[in-house]
């Protein structure tokens, strides 16, 4: 059989269908490999694709997560208008936002670091209301929950990709 090129949006579907028939990761890194070029992203897919039961443990405080993230935005367009500057660090806060919602791993450290940055800009704007308290309380929420479910979805995915072992092997999880 001749290997051949991958649609992203195909070999995830794939992987999320047959991770939810019991397929491990390594059975389908060995089917993916012997049908398809590009190894190396094909385990950057399967190491950021969260196991079929911690996305259900998981998926209210997700959802949640998702939710806090919008109102966050929301509240910061209202409060803080929208400078070019603050407009790109809000529109690339809901595009993290809305890749929560489709579990994708390096969205919830880098929508972390972002919330963070935003968070400095609503301090540095601080002009006696008490609208910082529920700007603080709502961002620190946002990077706490970006962190821990991070953590826990994708523990063994680091900031630039699959975590290795102490032979130089890839975890999938």
């Amino acid at each position: 059989m001749e290997k051949k090129y991958f649609d992203r949006k195909e070999i995830k579907k794939f992987i999320s269908s047959k991770l939810k028939n019991g397929t491990s990761k390594t059975d389908l890194l060995r089917q993916l490999d012997a049908e398809y070029y590009e190894k190396d992203l094909i385990i950057k897919i399967l190491a950021s694709t969260p196991r079929i039961e911690l996305r259900k443990r998981y998926s209210i405080p997700n959802l949640l997560f998702g939710i806090i993230g919008i109102l966050l935005i929301l509240f910061r367009i209202f409060s803080h208008g929208f400078s070019i500057v603050g407009g790109g660090l809000i529109l690339l806060s809901l595009i993290l936002t809305i890749m929560i919602f489709n579990y994708e791993a390096y969205a919830y450290r880098l929508l972390a670091g972002v919330t963070l940055i935003t968070t400095f800009q609503s301090i540095s704007k601080f002009n006696g209301d008490n609208l910082l308290y529920v700007d603080l309380f709502l961002g620190v929420s946002v990077i706490a929950l970006a962190l821990f479910l991070g953590h826990k979805l994708f523990s063994n995915f680091g900031f630039l990709g699959p975590k290795k072992d102490n032979n130089g092997d890839v975890i999938l999880g």
